[in-house]
């Protein structure tokens, strides 16, 4: 499927990847910018955020991506860090 209609299929890592340039790494503009996407993709930039260095299990994270008003978003996170303690 062709979500952002740019001619090829673009996988939801590299989505995230873009997001997570474009915002520089800033958690609560990644998940601002995540509101227009998928679950999917918010496990990926969730992944690429922990990498970087950022706790998202961290008392400070955790709220920032708990109190979003999207669910796909609220659900990603909580996925990784679920993933996370496994």
């Amino acid at each position: 499927m062709d979500g952002d209609e740019d001619g090829s299929f673009t996988f939801p890592n590299e989505y995230a990847k873009q997001l997570v340039v474009k915002t520089k790494g800033d958690l609560g503009q990644v998940i601002k910018a995540l509101a227009d996407y998928d679950q999917s993709i918010t496990v990926q930039a969730a992944g690429i955020l922990s990498e970087g260095g950022i706790k998202l299990d961290g008392k400070q994270a955790k709220a920032q991506w708990e109190k979003t008003s999207s669910e796909s978003v609220r659900r990603g996170f909580a996925l990784f860090v679920d993933a996370l303690k496994k």
